[in-house]
């Protein structure tokens, strides 16, 4: 049975590989400041990166056979396989990314360095509302690092979805 995440997956690292592609010309050009561009880019690279690993978590979730949900990192996924009676060997492994120092685990720490802080709070009339700010991103990952993140999680997203076929 065809995975239905499977083309969100690709068509999400496909979005950071034209990102990649465009930041690498740009430089080259040198018409815009090196350090602009890689945070200005850095930082649209790193949301598709995040966001492409986050749908292949729940890619695995499906090839599981579990409905379809939102999981913000490896633990969250593995919870839910538990629940539903599964161990997945993939997600283990994405957790031990996590936790290592490897390219995972800078990548997910520079996204939460760079990306926005949400609090939640209520209004008078209840709604709920969200206060947004951005942290200054002096420390953005260079084009070199970036697609090394891409590489790595490429290959592994490759590496898992075919174990996940034999199985």
């Amino acid at each position: 049975m065809a995975n239905a995440q499977r083309p969100v997956v690709n068509q999400r690292l496909y979005f950071c590989k034209l990102h990649l592609d465009w930041l690498a010309q740009q430089l080259a050009n040198q018409d815009i400041p090196k350090s602009v561009l890689e945070q200005s880019l850095g930082e649209s690279i790193l949301f598709h990166l995040i966001n492409s690993y986050q749908a292949y978590l729940a890619e695995i979730a499906i090839a599981y056979n579990l409905p379809p949900a939102d999981f913000i990192n490896a633990d969250t996924l593995i919870e839910a396989l538990k629940q539903g009676g599964f161990y997945s060997a993939e997600a283990n492994e994405l957790r031990e990314l996590e936790l290592a120092d490897s390219w995972l685990s800078r990548l997910i720490r520079e996204y939460q360095a760079v990306g926005p802080i949400y609090r939640a709070g209520k209004s008078s009339n209840n709604s709920q509302i969200v206060a947004f700010s951005s942290q200054d991103n002096s420390g953005t990952m260079d084009l070199d690092v970036l697609k090394q993140c891409w590489q790595q999680l490429s290959g592994v997203i490759e590496n898992q979805r075919a174990r996940l076929e034999e199985w």
